[in-house]
């Protein structure tokens, strides 16, 4: 069996948030939302897939760690962008505004919001993936007989070198950030991560690279991709969740409605230009227009006709009238 990175939840779970869905509802809540945003220039580029993100995740049914794999992944997005940290804390709170109105009117920990630093979020990041991620691999992992790419290797050797620097730092500090650290620990059980280890062998899959890049499947030596139950279950659970009606991309849209009318364009060429239908066509529009001359002509046939006899009819008439006027009487 061989491992990669792209098979971790957090790269699968960060893909969906990347790709986001479209606004379903609640049009002038997410108006305001967007003018929020609007307000710091450094991060208008990345402000639709933002948006994507938080309708993604506001149409899901219970799923409260999507809510941390959003607050993450989102953070990590104005870290890059922001050029004031001092404004990091203020567009969370527009995520946390978010998250109490599509989650039961639950918050964030005030602590995620408005006192955390840079490089205490980003240890904390590391942290809650690390253990989503060794949650997904370890009962595999420990079987033996696993492979894995140096990428996937070297991944897991920083996460629990730092792992067991903050377990170390936490076990007699009461500060805000290990409150934080342990509360990641107690919902997972609380249970002591170990360091996981594999052969390492060379590369077999494309890397992508990209935080959103996600394979629900595992590539084996043969160069096939087989699928684990792990993965089809996240995949499975994470679409079962989700309120949104399917949807294709546009383009495929637009392909599906425009491939039946070339084919039927390219036959109908095709007779028109090497099978006798042409001349049959010609000779059934000349009949046609024959036709429908004729009918013409007969209907103003009968219209002058109608109209002389009507006139014949009035000259009678006045002829008849003009034969009893009294001529006497001047």
């Amino acid at each position: 069996m061989y491992f990669d990175t792209n098979i971790l939840p957090s790269y699968k779970y960060y893909g969906f948030l990347e790709q986001g869905y479209g606004r379903i509802d609640d049009e002038t809540y997410w108006e305001n939302i967007e003018n929020d945003i609007d307000k710091y220039p450094d991060i208008s580029m990345i402000k639709e897939t933002l948006l994507k993100g938080f309708y993604y995740v506001s149409y899901l049914k219970n799923k409260e760690e999507f809510w941390y794999y959003l607050y993450y992944w989102m953070g990590k997005k104005l870290l890059d962008k922001l050029k004031n940290f001092d404004e990091f804390s203020k567009i969370m709170g527009t995520l946390d505004n978010v998250k109490y109105k599509f989650n039961n009117n639950q918050r964030y920990n005030a602590y995620y919001i408005s006192q955390i630093d840079k490089v205490e979020f980003l240890n904390l990041k590391l942290i809650y993936e690390y253990y989503k991620n060794y949650e997904f691999v370890q009962g595999t992992i420990s079987e033996g007989d696993i492979q894995c790419s140096k990428a996937f290797e070297e991944y897991f050797k920083q996460c629990y070198v730092k792992y067991t620097e903050l377990n170390s730092k936490c076990i007699l500090n009461e500060g805000l950030f290990c409150k934080l650290f342990d509360d990641i620990k107690r919902i997972h059980n609380n249970v002591q991560l170990k360091q996981l280890q594999c052969k390492i062998t060379e590369d077999s899959i494309e890397q992508h690279g990209a935080e959103g890049t996600a394979l629900s499947g595992i590539t084996g030596e043969d160069g096939k991709q087989t699928f684990t139950r792990e993965s089809m279950q996240m995949q499975s659970h994470s679409e079962s969740n989700f309120q949104h009606p399917d949807s294709a991309s546009p383009l495929v849209i637009v392909i599906a409605c425009a491939l039946p009318f070339i084919g039927i364009s390219l036959i109908f060429y095709i007779l028109h230009k090497f099978s006798p239908l042409n001349s049959w066509l010609r000779t059934r529009l000349l009949r046609n227009k024959e036709v429908r001359y004729n009918a013409e002509d007969e209907k103003i046939n009968e219209y002058l006709e109608s109209t002389y006899n009507s006139m014949i009819g009035d000259l009678e008439r006045n002829e008849h009238q003009i034969e009893y006027y009294p001529i006497g009487n001047n």
